[in-house]
């Protein structure tokens, strides 16, 4: 699939249906990411500087054994990026400790699953739930890699971005700021709070303090 491709959903939806329910009875979510990104210099599986967002659906716990561990897998996903903050992991699984029953039926629980959400940053939710809630949840939090470039070091303790002439204040959460500290980035959730309005994003400079602001589309 390209940016281009007409009709995305639909050949998104044939290529899922393409897989079908005829592989192995073992649901080893690590080594299909593994294998993926392991793929990537061949195929351009990831854009270059792109962040990535991983998301498994299982309702079985992760049974790839040590191929790759549970540290092995957290590594290999650093280890794309440039700056550990732009990669994150999404879970659809059983819940901890012992699973759930629901309307989409049972599921055992995920702990390495659960365990490399905790190391990497990300959302978690019980797939015996609204499964499309869960997934539009964690899209909302994904960043969208559009940096607002700081005039000054901030204080990153003191950023705050605002819509204008609104005056909506965009929620903490939803506001990232470069490790760098040169750029501000909003996540999914934080555009939508802009309502299509500019923005004006005010903060203490760091080491020589003072106010200062920067305004954006």
């Amino acid at each position: 699939m390209e940016p281009t491709t007409l009709e995305a959903q639909g050949v998104f939806e044939g290529m899922i249906d393409d897989l079908g329910t005829n592989g192995s009875a073992s649901e080893r979510g690590f080594r299909a990411v593994d294998r993926a990104l392991g793929t990537n210099a061949t195929t351009g599986f990831r854009r270059t500087g792109a962040r990535l967002e991983v998301f498994w659906v299982s309702d079985e716990s992760e049974q790839s054994g040590e191929d790759p561990s549970q540290t092995d897998m957290i590594t290999t996903l650093q280890d794309e990026v440039t700056d550990d903050s732009h990669v994150r992991a999404h879970a659809i699984v059983g819940p901890l400790p012992s699973g759930c029953t629901g309307t989409n039926g049972s599921a055992g629980a995920g702990p390495r699953y659960h365990y490399a959400v905790g190391q990497l940053g990300g959302t978690t939710a019980s797939i015996c739930d609204d499964v499309s809630d869960a997934m539009t949840d964690a899209l909302r939090t994904m960043v969208v890699t559009e940096c607002h470039q700081l005039s000054y070091a901030p204080d990153m303790t003191t950023v705050v971005v605002e819509s204008t002439p609104s005056g909506h204040v965009v929620s903490p959460e939803n506001i990232v700021v470069d490790a760098a500290g040169d750029c501000v980035e909003l996540t999914m959730a934080g555009y939508e709070e802009l309502q299509g309005e500019p923005m004006e994003i005010s903060y203490d400079v760091g080491a020589t303090g003072g106010d200062t602001a920067d305004s954006g589309l």
